[in-house]
């Protein structure tokens, strides 16, 4: 999430923080040592992350009952799911991965939660803590029992994707203690210093409170003699050449790569490139991504969003989701993007403040590792002549239509309060090229038009929240004239994303559309092809049509890349800029920084 997690924290062991909420190691570190391997790499961290050991799924907060957290058990569990494919499914390409076949089923599987179920509980009366208890436990059955299953299932239908889409779209401070070397267990904090987790993990190991007849024939044997022995099942195992191989090449790619562009995007589902599905372990299946990658991508559209075409005019490769573990390559930036994120705080996850909290967290991390003579992803005058990129704001518009009109210029103005301040942040951090999207018209998306009453212009689409955009938009435009003025050294480009469009479906002959208000991926046909309520794609559109709109709410392949293709000319831009200049421009060091 891009939390700071400042000294003492890691001061024992690690000499630095490493955001365990600890001193040092925690139990799992030790039973990791304890078998001789590297200590197990969260599933989201986006940086030096080796899973070819496995992975760490845990996250502080979380909760065995679903709902209660944002990575709850079974989110963790989708998680997983989410790995394993990505795995299986780059061996399949031929490509290489972390883990093969035989390591998920020789691998151990460990759970460590519960802890803030129960402590959620304990405010109740007796008899309401015992009712409370079976259903925290069935959630931790259900959790060991999925696994199992996933082996045999194999979702294909379109209506598990729009499911799928569905939930994606929905998803939308430690206190130090202790002195160094005492012997304390902390109950208030929860916490374990260095020399209890040494002891706690010294009785796990040895099994000696460890159910005999849950272990079976294990039982009195030692957890690494248990692991060892079916480690030593697999053939030609060996997890650390494979891992330091893969290092060597992705280093080698890195190199290649460190002199190109480098691009930092923040946003929504209009630019998420698979964010939230890896995040929360969401496995969005076809027709999803059918067209161009020809495969799934965790991309709410049957191929590219407007990012994807900006990249491939700077001749990069795609920006790669900030938390996507497999196979990224940060060389060229990173996407930040996350479907059903919103300006404002506290309404999502990850707004666009936990978003400019973890580019932040990632330049530290970053030039960490150069200061320690390590290959980072991005170097210092990466940073700095990096263009920084948001299209934000959409959900927040959306949101507030249901608010009376007359508050609506509140409710905007602190919207835009929070991009000058997340502007500022990145400016502070070096950040000097900015290229800020509007939002688009609200009002011609088909879910909207087909789902919400009010008056509809003469194109078809909702006036009131088209009316709402372009309010929205008028202030926006002008924070940008403001930032422009304030900010030394910077370039702040605002791109006028609603005229653009708009213009699809009021001139929409212009661009060979037949029906601009109708959904490719849909039900129902001509002219919205949009059934509130019903998943599915029963009538789909076919490849290559030219249809603006994938599932009523994001583009398809064919409008993003008239989209982009506008935005990038610069024509709809204050100043007239246009994007590739602007990216090519020279270094923008400020003098005072």
């Amino acid at each position: 999430m891009g939390i700071h997690i400042a000294a003492p924290e890691g001061r024992a062991y690690f000499h630095h923080p490493t955001g365990r909420l600890s001193d040092g190691r925690v139990i799992l570190d030790f039973i990791c040592e304890s078998l001789n391997t590297h200590h197990l790499s969260p599933f989201m961290r986006p940086l030096g992350a080796d899973y070819n050991n496995g992975v760490n799924f845990a996250i502080a907060g979380s909760t065995a009952t679903p709902g209660e957290t944002t990575f709850s058990l079974d989110v963790q569990l989708d998680q997983f799911i989410f790995f394993k494919e990505r795995c299986l499914e780059s061996i399949e390409r031929g490509e290489d991965a972390p883990i093969d076949s035989k390591g998920f089923e020789n691998a151990l599987y460990t759970m460590d939660i519960g802890h803030n179920d129960l402590m959620g509980v304990l405010h109740l009366p007796y008899d309401e803590i015992l009712r409370k208890l079976p259903p925290i436990v069935a959630e931790i059955r259900k959790a060991i029992e999925r696994e199992e299953k996933f082996r045999e299932a194999k979702p294909s239908s379109s209506s598990s994707s729009a499911k799928a889409r569905a939930r994606a779209m929905a998803m939308a401070s430690p206190t130090n203690g202790g002195g160094g070397g005492n012997k304390v267990i902390s109950l208030r904090l929860q916490y374990y210093c260095v020399l209890a987790a040494v002891v706690v993990a010294v009785m796990v190991l040895s099994l000696a409170f460890v159910s005999p007849s849950a272990m079976g024939a294990a039982v009195r044997q030692n957890l690494g003699s248990v692991v060892a022995a079916t480690a030593a099942a697999a053939e030609g195992a060996d997890p650390a050449g494979a891992g330091a191989a893969a290092t060597t090449a992705a280093e080698g790619e890195r190199e290649q790569a460190a002199a190109g562009v480098v691009l930092f995007n923040f946003g929504d589902s209009n630019s998420d490139t698979g964010g939230v599905a890896a995040a929360g372990g969401i496995r969005i299946m076809p027709p999803e991504g059918r067209t161009y990658f020809h495969h799934p991508t965790g991309r709410l559209s049957d191929g590219r969003v407007i990012i994807d075409f900006i990249c491939e005019s700077l001749n990069t490769r795609e920006l790669n989701p900030y938390l996507k573990s497999i196979g990224s390559d940060y060389s060229n930036g990173v996407n930040f993007a996350m479907a059903g994120s919103t300006v404002s705080h506290g309404v999502s996850p990850y707004s666009l403040n936990v978003q400019v909290d973890q580019f932040v967290y990632f330049k530290h991390r970053s030039l960490e590792l150069f200061e320690r003579g390590k290959k980072g992803p991005v170097s210092k005058e990466g940073f700095e002549n990096a263009l920084y990129m948001m299209d934000i704001g959409h959900n927040d518009v959306a949101g507030v239509m249901h608010t009376p009109s007359d508050n609506w210029d509140k409710k905007f103005s602190k919207i835009v309060s929070e991009i000058k301040d997340a502007i500022r942040i990145l400016y502070d951090n070096g950040a000097r090229k900015f290229w800020i999207h509007g939002t688009g018209a609200l009002g011609c998306l088909p879910a909207l038009v087909v789902q919400e009453k009010g008056e509809h212009d003469a194109h078809g689409c909702l006036a009131n929240y088209n009316k709402a955009a372009r309010q929205f938009n008028k202030k926006l435009s002008h924070l940008c004239d403001e930032m422009r003025l304030q900010l030394k050294n910077a370039t702040v480009v605002y791109t006028d994303m609603f005229a653009i469009k708009y213009d699809f479906v009021a001139n929409h002959t212009k661009y060979g559309i037949k029906w601009p208000l109708m959904v490719c991926c849909g039900n129902g046909g001509p002219p919205y092809n949009f059934k509130p309520g019903k998943f599915g794609c029963d009538d789909l559109c076919e490849p290559g049509s030219k249809v603006l709109s994938w599932d009523g709410v994001h583009f398809t392949d064919f409008g993003s890349g008239l989209a982009a293709k506008l935005a990038m000319s610069g024509e709809y831009s204050k100043p007239k800029v246009k994007l590739a200049s602007l990216v090519n421009a020279g270094s923008n060091k400020s003098s005072d920084s």
